[in-house]
């Protein structure tokens, strides 16, 4: 995007996400991993198009009950 001029920018909420990720906007995935559950929520896979997604693991980083997983996306 033009508007990030070649920084980091931190996208929240699954439906803004899959709009970036189907619109290939999205260049890396962090998902933390956190044991709570929440109830009900939205997918963040939820769209077919973007379950297409070929994606490749950097890192997998363990803190206590907290794993983070970085993903890139691979186009």
């Amino acid at each position: 995007m033009d508007a990030a001029r070649g920084k980091n920018v931190v996208i929240f909420g699954a439906n803004v996400a899959q709009q970036c990720i189907r619109e290939h906007l999205v260049d890396e995935i962090l998902v933390h991993i956190v044991p709570v559950l929440l109830g009900d929520g939205v997918r963040l896979i939820e769209n077919r198009s973007i379950q297409k997604t070929k994606l490749k693991m950097i890192s997998v980083v363990r803190s206590g009950q907290v794993t983070d997983i970085r993903l890139h996306v691979l186009k």
